[in-house]
């Protein structure tokens, strides 16, 4: 039971309430005929499509025999139809089969049974015994590869049940042989030169016809016959591998073919199968290449990421670029340019030095597949849009922060917007189908409709789309599809005088994160035929080089304190650009640029601001050290300082406004009393007793310095022409 994957579906169909119970046996043709359009055959057929089986026995009635294809006649029409053929093979491992399971029968192995059909050693070919249209063995081998015979184990259509119980002692040990016939067969993979599974690869055994499919990951398992047999290995874009492989009685041969790759050919890849694609990939050279997930599509697929650089220089600051295909699900071609790139570098990083220098001193983010949903829905067509939007039915490419409505961030968008964030690339390079161009920002008009819109950076946008598009091989391979001619006279283009739109990932990408996107529209097919692919891939490899190393030619500018530390989050200003850069956490910052004279300014709170001036020379890499000295007056923070003395000044200020009204209401209240003390309360004519003095005098709003004599009566206040009456 270790060694075998077991499924058992006691009832496919109903029986029949009005069939009578005959013991007679078959004996008219049609009688083995399946109806494919019942819907428990159909769902037989779904189940054993999506649950690949190396072997399958199906139990039935109305013999005592065992029945292997093909069931219907050979000869089929001539005018193209397929003529189906019973190989040699084929024919022997059928036989095997039905020999494990009659050969322990009772009956089955007299050759002959009671229903009175006698076939030697119990079994035979369908068509040998009554034909049958519509079989169900004959579909589970041509279309599913399925080695099915039938136990046919009583004449009697219907059985009593007090006969059941005989009917499976006599079939047990059939049962278990047939099991153990599973386990004689060949096993292996189909791999490249590199050891990469090869997902859809064939295998045919000695002279048959049909060939037998390997799975997703290239790997296969084959029922067979006893004896030597000529396996010839198969793969599009592979020349063929056959070898001679001995089966022994109830052995498993182990084998694995090696497929050297045609020089001219490429295969398409399944959504399915991309992770397991870039592990294999990585592992050519785990050192220099490793794989991430940034986040997952609607449905729950991986957004895997290859990161190519040495580890020996990780930590270092280097420019930083993001390549990214699969945007739009049915662009198959940007998707398989990603892989082959990441491939490339990899293994030509072992031998040559330009590659090996080029993954050493960049930082090299490959994100192969955006849209693995709408993939997964693509056709094979040159300008189908099938599969472009996600699954939630949004083209992912309109779907980013900034101009135009607003819109529901999908997963994928999300995911890639936090990726762009903390990685602070450089450059980004996102690969597309369907024209021969490279596009610059902006891929938006400011009025929604077409026409040029171009951001500050132009001529260093343009510089570098020239850069990409200006490669020989790229530029024949444009004037090859003549068909398809690129939108300008060199190829380079405005984005938004291309194909105007909104919410785009070029657009964001420059607006929020300051890496340089680009544009490169690899192709005029969304998807090529298979066989085009290398032509596409051969003509934009120099241009995938070039564009690297002209990342090279810029600016690293370390911002330092005057006690050598790093200053992180210093704004960085070149030629007084609109665009704010920051330093990272050791205080670096990299600026690509073409050559020339440039402006730098650096700015951090609390230190003073720098400015210099530098010239950056053809393919040179410039590194700047920036000393800023801390904004300090008499030690102190000289913003500190100055809002320290301005406050001080205003306290001052106001003390000092304080105090000259306090001396001018103090002069105010002496002209009116002397300097008593006293509040006039009095109204008009009022009339006090001046006996009552000392009475006052005694109270507690009497002041300590007051004396009879601060009174006089020629210093009382007016009113109407009339003086208070003094308090004597």
């Amino acid at each position: 039971m270790d060694r075998v994957n077991i499924h058992i579906i006691p009832q496919v169909l109903l029986p029949d309430a009005d069939a009578a119970n005959n013991c007679d046996g078959y004996s008219q043709s049609g009688e083995l005929a399946v109806n494919f359009s019942n819907p428990r055959i159909q769902a037989l057929q779904k189940f054993f499509a999506e649950t690949p089986m190396q072997l399958a026995l199906s139990v039935e009635a109305g013999a005592e025999l065992v029945r292997y294809p093909w069931d219907r006649q050979h000869k089929v029409f001539s005018d193209g139809l397929r003529h189906i053929q019973q190989s040699p093979d084929s024919e022997t491992t059928f036989q095997m089969l039905a020999g494990a399971y009659t050969k322990p029968h009772p009956s089955m192995s007299q050759g002959h049974d009671s229903c009175g059909h006698n076939f030697p050693g119990g079994m035979t070919a369908g068509t040998s015994w009554l034909f049958s249209a519509q079989s169900l063995l004959d579909d589970m081998f041509a279309s599913h590869q399925t080695f099915m015979v039938a136990a046919h184990v009583t004449c009697c259509t219907a059985v009593a049940a007090a006969d059941i119980p005989f009917i499976y002692k006599d079939n047990l040990q059939s049962l278990l042989s047939f099991l153990q016939a599973s386990q004689q067969a060949i096993q292996g993979e189909i791999t490249d030169s590199e050891g990469l599974p090869i997902a859809g690869s064939t295998l045919r055994f000695g002279s048959e016809i049909e060939k037998y499919n390997t799975s997703a990951t290239g790997h296969f398992y084959r029922v067979s016959a006893e004896g030597r047999f000529t396996v010839t290995a198969s793969a599009n874009g592979y020349e063929d591998l056959t070898r001679s492989v001995e089966v022994k009685a109830g052995s498993m041969q182990d084998v694995t073919f090696k497929l050297k790759r045609n020089v001219d050919y490429m295969p398409y890849h399944n959504a399915s199968d991309m992770r397991v694609l870039l592990e294999n990939i990585t592992n050519h050279d785990s050192s220099i290449a490793s794989i991430y997930s940034i986040g997952k599509s609607m449905r729950g697929s991986d957004l895997n990421v290859i990161q190519i650089t040495s580890s020996e220089t990780l930590q270092a600051r280097k420019p930083r670029v993001a390549i990214v295909g699969g945007v739009h699900g049915n662009e198959a071609v940007s998707v398989e340019i990603a892989i082959a790139f990441a491939r490339y570098l990899i293994r030509s990083a072992a031998h040559d030095i330009n590659i090996a220098q080029l993954v050493k001193t960049t930082d090299i983010h490959i994100l192969p597949m955006v849209n693995p949903d709408g993939a997964a829905k693509s056709t094979a067509d040159c300008k189908s849009h099938i599969g472009q939007v996600n699954e939630n039915g949004v083209d992912l490419d309109t779907n980013f922060p900034g101009s135009g409505p607003a819109k529901e961030q999908q997963p994928e968008t999300a995911a890639i917007i936090t990726w762009l964030r903390d990685r602070e690339f450089n450059l980004l390079l996102h690969l597309r189908g369907g024209a021969n161009a490279v596009s610059y920002p902006y891929d938006s008009s400011p009025n929604g409709g077409a026409g040029r819109h171009i951001t500050h950076q132009s001529a260093l946008l343009k510089y570098l789309s020239t850069a990409y598009a200006s490669q020989p091989t790229l530029k024949a391979f444009w004037e090859d599809n003549f068909h398809c001619p690129a939108p300008s006279a060199n190829g380079v283009i405005n984005g938004a005088k291309m194909n105007s739109h909104y919410g785009s990932l070029g657009d964001y990408a420059y607006d929020s994160t300051g890496a340089l996107p680009l544009t490169v529209y690899t192709g005029c097919c969304f998807k090529p035929e298979a066989t085009e692919l290398a032509q596409v891939w051969n003509s934009h490899r120099a241009s995938l080089v070039n564009i690297l190393g002209k990342i090279h030619n810029g600016i690293e500018i370390t911002v330092v304190d005057d006690s050598n530390k790093p200053i992180s989050n210093a704004i960085v200003t070149i030629n007084e650009t609109k665009m704010v850069q920051k330093t990272n956490e050791r205080g670096v910052f990299y600026a690509v640029s073409q050559p020339g004279i440039y402006e730098v300014k650096s700015e951090a709170p609390g230190y003073a601001p720098i400015v210099k001036e530098v010239e950056v020379l053809l393919g040179a890499h410039l590194s700047l050290n920036i000393v800023v000295p801390r904004d300090q007056i008499l030690g102190m923070n000289k913003k500190t300082f100055i809002a320290g003395t301005v406050a001080a000044a205003v306290l001052l200020v106001i003390s000092t406004l304080l105090l000259l009204c306090c001396c001018c209401y103090k002069e105010k209240s002496s002209s009116l009393f002397k300097g008593n003390g006293f509040h006039s309360l009095r109204t008009y004519e009022d009339d006090y007793s001046f006996n009552s003095k000392a009475a006052l005098l005694q109270n507690t709003y009497k002041d300590e310095e007051e004396t009879d004599s601060d009174f006089d009566v020629f210093d009382r206040p007016k009113f109407n022409g009339h003086a208070y009456k003094p308090i004597k």
